[in-house]
């Protein structure tokens, strides 16, 4: 709910400032605990707001995946931008900005060394392999949970197709794919709804 709306503005300021502070600390939480980037934050995110909180819809989940994976920049800055924005207006997505920049500067900027350092012994390098191994199954996840949600039909499955074969096959730009399947989609959903009687 946009914090310029006359539900919002008629909330008590503590009730506000709860949900400021819960959209602080979920994605401090979720920044500190998760590694691999916004990627693998995603379905942490939806679990926390769409299914624990039930703060936004799954409709909206899916409107944050798919804008952060268009727009240029950090997943994780984009999507706690837009879940904040969504939920608490512009105050909304300045505590959730700085829930997730929080632990990433800190961790960054206290083990930047140190990874140089620990990466030259063996336990350490196959620890990483396994962290590997464990965000290409939460890379997995999201996309399973993508395709369930975002392709219903056979024009979703064709623009899906299409886009996957353009990305590698013949190795089209990303954005200039998914310039391409928003044309696609346009011409395919404006079509079916003027064949509807």
């Amino acid at each position: 709910m946009d914090n310029s709306s006359p539900l919002w503005s008629n909330r008590p300021m503590k009730e506000r400032f709860r949900i400021y502070g819960g959209l602080f600390v979920s994605f401090l939480k979720i920044s500190s605990l998760t590694l691999g980037g916004g990627a693998v934050m995603l379905p942490l995110m939806e679990e926390e707001f769409v299914r624990r909180r039930k703060w936004i819809g799954e409709e909206d989940m899916l409107d944050v995946y798919t804008l952060c994976n268009t727009l240029p920049g950090v997943i994780a800055l984009n999507s706690s931008l837009m879940i904040g924005r969504l939920k608490a207006g512009f105050w909304g997505a300045l505590f959730s900005v700085a829930g997730v920049l929080i632990p990433s500067v800190v961790i960054i900027t206290a083990l930047a060394s140190a990874v140089q350092l620990l990466m030259g012994y063996p336990l350490v390098s196959r620890a990483f392999l396994g962290v590997r191994a464990g965000v290409t199954a939460l890379l997995l996840f999201v996309i399973i949970n993508l395709s369930k949600k975002g392709i219903r039909g056979g024009r979703e499955l064709l623009i899906a197709l299409f886009a996957f074969i353009a990305l590698e096959v013949f190795q089209v730009n990303a954005v200039l794919v998914v310039l391409l399947c928003a044309l696609l989609g346009g011409i395919l959903f404006s079509r079916k709804k003027r064949d509807r009687p």
